[in-house]
């Protein structure tokens, strides 16, 4: 009998020690509903940013703007690479995407003319609907 009593008292206190996990995993009482809020349109995101950064005014003051991003594919996970654009009022604009696998393009154009270089047709002068 001497054996059992801490070989018990071991059990009980493993017991009394899970216990209030075992019963945390139950969660909340049913009775609890989670808050709900809806959800916001497209233009009301739209508009409290605006808001945010200054209002339209402040928005149809820039003469120009400058975008970096990081830029993944979901259903190539191993594709990467950088966007690049930059323009400048009122009729200036260059982007470029760089990715890891080599592949490159950028177009640019100074308000008169176009430019395109790609990893498959080098420098090329843009026209017609390629220059759109």
């Amino acid at each position: 009998m001497s054996r059992l009593k801490p070989a018990l008292m071991v059990f009980l206190l493993a017991f009394a020690a899970i216990q209030p996990v075992a019963s945390a995993q139950n969660g909340p009482p049913r009775s609890a509903k989670p808050r709900t809020y809806p959800t916001p349109t497209a233009r009301e995101i739209l508009d409290r940013s605006v808001r945010a950064t200054g209002g339209m005014n402040a928005w149809l003051k820039l003469t120009s703007l400058s975008w970096k991003a990081d830029v993944t594919d979901d259903t190539a996970k191993f594709m990467t690479g950088k966007l690049e654009v930059n323009s400048k009022a009122p009729d200036k604009m260059a982007l470029c995407l760089k990715l890891n696998l080599g592949y490159f393009a950028c177009r640019a154009y100074d308000g008169k003319a176009g430019w395109g270089d790609d990893a498959k047709n080098g420098l090329v002068t843009l026209e017609g609907p390629r220059l759109e």
